[in-house]
């Protein structure tokens, strides 16, 4: 069992293996760290919305996983 770390909405927790569960808490980890993602000449981003982004991807790597197109869900 992999813990939620994030708190990601307990239906959607539900619906994702135990492997994409780990995708998303690694990825989330991850990207905590904007350097790791920007250009070394890009501007950082205000931490409210790069938790946004790092949230995102996260999210769209655990639908990843689980064989989800999450861009075609949402429409």
């Amino acid at each position: 069992m992999i813990d939620n770390k994030y708190r990601v909405q307990s239906k959607q927790w539900a619906k994702w293996s135990d492997p994409a569960r780990a995708m998303f808490n690694l990825m989330y980890a991850k990207m905590g760290d904007q350097e790791l993602f920007k250009h070394p000449d890009a501007v950082t981003v205000a931490p409210m919305y790069w938790n946004t982004t790092a949230w995102n991807a996260s999210w769209l790597a655990a639908d990843a996983l689980m064989g989800v197109d999450s861009v075609a869900v949402r429409r």
